[in-house]
């Protein structure tokens, strides 16, 4: 029979498709901050028309909202795994 610590790395994977090492805690980067932080870093370089500044502005708020979007993901992750681990 398995440990303990094997049937919740078991039940884990089962409800959520992964480890929990697929979510970064603890004030870690992962690697959608270091994704976000190269796009943001070179969406507006090189602009230099009204237009261009309007796309890229577009492109910002987009970003923004996938990255508010991936930490609300992480929090009910989270939550997930404290509810299982609770109840395992």
């Amino acid at each position: 029979m398995a440990d303990r610590d094997d049937l919740g790395e078991d039940r884990e994977r089962d409800l959520f498709g992964g480890t929990g090492a697929d979510v970064e805690t603890n004030g870690r980067v992962d690697a959608r901050e270091v994704a976000l932080s190269e796009a943001l870093a070179t969406l507006f370089d090189g602009v230099t028309e009204v237009p261009e500044l309007i796309k890229a502005m577009r492109w910002n708020d987009l970003y923004q909202l996938l990255e508010d979007t991936t930490d609300k993901a992480e929090t009910v992750a989270t939550v997930l795994s404290n509810i299982a681990l609770k109840n395992a």
